[in-house]
């Protein structure tokens, strides 16, 4: 079975990208409204990946939240069912939040763990594994809420498991492989030994072990993959930090861990309010067999280990590295909106240095990190300056974390897929293979 299931999705990554990939946005009155410039979800018809918007604990008929953080949780995820639902049309009729193929769960406390994951245990009830996930303390959701549950979901994932990885400390698995496209979703790793289970020392250790971890999920995905897949094929990366005093720190870890890459992959980073475990740093990743590195001089050069962009050539899906408001100089920009403006230009930047023919309005989701809450209605002003002319907005999260780089206002990172792979002429394009 394995081999057999190792030669399809071999066939399925190696063919060119000839379709013609839609985004579709989906809508149900089964699920809240959005509460910001942002679709429920969107749907990528090329590749079959939903891509589902932050979900809060708001009872789509009255609009208010649930009670306590157990009723929040559990309406926020039944939230999220009712968008995977709302995608069958596109994805197939037995398509369902069973489908996760990766999960973030952000609590407003991290002593809600425990009662979070009770309510998603039973909302995955019948699922033949746990998605991926990552999930940490951010600083505070919007509306106040206790929680927010964001998920993509594939048609046909592939649960890895391997001792070389802590066993899971939750609800989850360690990673996800999507069978159609060959893409893995590792779950966020902190620095536990995975023969102790306890954590390493330091925050310095606790990154190498953190990427250790995440490693090794990548090598157990190798019967599928492919032989040489590695943590090197990571496309994108998540650094959640308890401490931005940290980052430099980490960078050294993972400059380290990343040593044989022609490229880094992109990232976003950022300090939480706290980590599972009471760790220093949690690192997710996601990789892909086939990954061109996607750079642009009108862009600001990145300010740690990291690309402005990858680009998974087999399914013309773009990841961008988290920006915050620099200029090509380096300058950070005055204040919010011009932060958040010049944050969505850097964006806009690397999405036009792509292969195809590529846009901001090829987003299918981004992620919104604010210093501040109380900024949530200006960075929407730029967000949706920043989209104007799209059929929809992309799906998103947004929250406040504890402190961004550079002491910044905001941070944005999006992924998109261009629609027409064919047009891709490596000429016209700044990027390398990897």
């Amino acid at each position: 079975m394995v081999a057999l299931l190792h030669s399809i999705l071999m066939v399925a990554i190696a063919a060119p990208w000839f379709a013609i990939a839609q985004r579709v946005p989906i809508a149900t009155d089964q699920a809240p409204g959005a509460i910001g410039p942002y679709s429920q979800a969107i749907f990528d018809t090329a590749n079959s990946v939903l891509y589902a918007a932050g979900q809060i604990g708001l009872d789509p008929k009255t609009g208010t939240l649930a009670q306590g953080v157990t009723g929040q949780a559990v309406q926020a995820l039944r939230n999220v069912a009712a968008i995977f639902e709302a995608a069958r049309p596109w994805a197939g009729p037995q398509f369902s939040i069973l489908n996760s193929s990766v999960c973030l769960v952000l609590l407003a406390n991290i002593s809600d763990y425990a009662e979070v994951n009770k309510a998603y245990v039973a909302a995955f009830k019948g699922a033949d594994a746990f998605p991926a996930r990552a999930a940490f303390q951010v600083a505070e959701l919007p509306k106040a809420a206790r929680v927010e549950i964001k998920c993509t979901g594939v048609a046909r994932g592939i649960a890895m498991a391997t001792p070389n990885a802590p066993a899971a400390i939750g609800p989850y698995s360690q990673g996800i492989l999507d069978a159609g496209t060959g893409v893995l979703y590792a779950a966020g790793q902190i620095g536990l030994d995975p023969k102790t289970g306890t954590l390493a020392e330091g925050v310095h250790d606790q990154a190498v072990m953190a990427l250790r971890n995440a490693a090794a999920i990548f090598e157990a995905a190798r019967p599928w993959a492919g032989h040489h897949f590695s943590i090197l094929n990571a496309t994108e990366c998540l650094v959640a930090l308890a401490d931005i005093g940290d980052y430099a720190e980490v960078n050294v870890a993972y400059a380290a861990a990343f040593a044989g890459a022609d490229a880094f992959p992109a990232r976003v980073a950022f300090q939480v309010a706290a980590l599972p475990k009471a760790a220093r740093v949690e690192i997710m990743c996601t990789g892909t067999p086939h990954r061109i590195v996607v750079a642009t001089s009108r862009a600001p050069a990145a300010i740690g280990p990291y690309s402005q962009g990858t680009f998974d050539t087999a399914r013309g899906v773009l990841y961008a590295a988290g920006q915050i408001g620099l200029d090509e100089n380096g300058k950070l920009a005055a204040d919010v909106t011009a932060q958040a403006v010049q944050a969505l230009r850097n964006v806009a930047a690397i999405f036009e240095a792509a292969p195809g023919p590529s846009s901001l309005l090829n987003a299918t989701e981004c992620l919104v990190a604010l210093a501040n809450i109380s900024d949530y209605a200006n960075v929407n002003k730029a967000y949706v300056a920043a989209f104007k002319g799209a059929d929809a907005f992309p799906a998103r999260a947004a929250f406040q974390v504890a402190a961004l780089p550079k002491a910044a206002l905001v941070e944005v990172k999006c992924t998109g897929v261009m629609h027409d792979r064919r047009q891709f002429k490596s000429e016209e394009h700044e990027h390398v293979i990897v």
